[in-house]
């Protein structure tokens, strides 16, 4: 097939919490490289005339973003010269040479940019004031043949000619169906739109494809089901596969190998928290065994749970005196290396979540032979099967505290669902991502 040019949207790399979808843009990248085709990042850095000092302002811009955002007045002002087209794109050859930061070692994989000063910060702000889509015109000027978004984007390119492809990746339908999400559900909507208007639709799972198609039927001919793989970074899965190094992070938590339940992701209603840890403590009864957890917190959502005192400090072992946390403990946020390690050495991985696009978290602990508790919901029985515990109902409380019991009580079926989890996690190979991907791209 003849290798395509491939600019994709970089806005995930500008978020302060990088995982999800910046992992999944880093492994999309890493594919499409591999298999031989030309990968550009879409940047918004503030311009430079020359070539070099405005590559390092991208680098600077992907590194620590934050420093750069203007003001209301700035944000206007970037408004009027957008709109009167001052703002033009500016395409930038890589130099992996210049690399140095550990955490920007992946732009290795890229090959250029092309710098469109705000043009997120543009892209955000007409989607949240009227709804609608910026053409990426500068794409196909700039020497692209190919648009690839990691996530929905109110994006568009012109049709006249027909040079420039475009591909939107679609991940889950959340903020429509999730009360309260962050995105308002018709921002989101506008999103999904722009989706619906792209060549092809990479979908993450079959459920997020038919969820989907709900409110676009007609583009079933142009969607495609393609399974993300698990984004693995060898470097520290080996570091996190020295004894050494787990008993330094065992120790620091003062846990025992097998010894604990272990849930790591953001505390927040869609993940069911709360009722994991009111499971946890009705399953808990007599053993005293801990149950760890670890990620960002949303404050609101704590508070109205009745668990703000467990989510207060980090790394306490806070237990509620009336026994409502049986045993949970939080640790605040934690190091790659140290999810590894607590996710070696778990009991197993308590994740009874509401609604889920796809199911990385899961996948990520079956790949380190951690057993898997999880729930019946969205995307996860199409990405587990039969390799982990299901529960039925994750709102029944007494539903989930009895998947739990069994795996602390009955050693055999935790090494059942260790084996089941590991051969299950193969399936999710970056190989067979690369070569679906390359697949979805020799359609265009």
């Amino acid at each position: 097939m003849n290798k395509r040019d491939v600019l994709f949207t970089g806005f995930e790399f500008q978020q302060k919490l990088q995982r999800g979808i910046y992992l999944y843009t880093k492994s999309l990248i890493n594919a499409v490289k591999a298999k031989g085709h030309g990968t550009g990042i879409l940047s918004e850095a503030p311009g430079f005339a020359d070539p070099a000092p405005l590559l390092s302002g991208i680098y600077q811009y992907i590194n620590n973003p934050t420093r750069f955002r203007p003001g209301r007045k700035g944000l206007a002002l970037n408004g009027l010269k957008y709109a009167l087209g001052a703002r033009r794109g500016t395409r930038v050859e890589n130099r992996a040479n210049m690399i140095t930061e550990e955490n920007l070692w992946f732009l290795r994989d890229v090959d250029s940019f092309l710098n469109i000063p705000r043009f997120y910060e543009m892209a955000n702000l007409t989607a949240r004031l009227r709804g609608g889509t910026l053409a990426l015109t500068e794409a196909g000027r700039a020497g692209y043949d190919t648009v690839f978004t990691t996530s929905p984007f109110n994006v568009r390119h012109e049709r006249k000619g027909g040079g420039l492809k475009l591909v939107q990746t679609l991940h889950d339908l959340i903020p429509i169906n999730v009360t309260l999400h962050q995105e308002r559900p018709e921002v989101f909507y506008g999103r999904l739109k722009a989706v619906a208007e792209s060549d092809l639709i990479l979908a993450v799972s079959h459920h997020t494809k038919q969820e989907f198609l709900q409110f676009f039927p007609h583009c079933e001919s142009r969607i495609r089901v393609v399974y993300q793989p698990i984004p693995a970074d060898e470097h520290m899965l080996a570091l996190s596969s020295y004894p050494q190094v787990q008993s330094a992070v065992l120790a620091k938590f003062n846990l025992k190998p097998g010894q604990y339940c272990f849930y790591v992701g953001q505390i927040e209603a869609r993940k069911n928290v709360h009722r994991a840890v009111a499971a946890y403590g009705l399953a808990n009864r007599g053993l005293d065994i801990p149950f760890v957890l670890a990620g960002g917190v949303d404050r609101q959502y704590v508070q109205d749970a009745g668990m703000a005192s467990l989510f207060s400090k980090k790394g306490d072992g806070a237990k509620s005196a009336d026994g409502r946390y049986g045993g949970a403990m939080y640790l605040g946020y934690i190091s790659e290396v140290e999810k590894l390690c607590l996710l070696r050495n778990a009991r197993a991985f308590v994740f009874p979540t509401l609604s889920e696009g796809f199911g990385i978290p899961v996948l990520e602990a079956q790949t380190l032979g951690c057993p898997v508790i999880t729930t019946e919901t969205a995307s996860l029985p199409e990405v587990v099967g039969d390799s982990a515990m299901l529960v039925k109902d994750p709102y029944n409380i007494e539903e989930v505290a009895q998947a739990i019991r069994k795996v602390l009580e009955d050693g055999e079926q935790c090494r059942q669902l260790s084996a089941a989890g590991h051969e299950n996690a193969r399936r999710f190979d970056k190989t067979v991502f690369a070569d679906d991907v390359d697949r979805l791209l020799a359609e265009l």
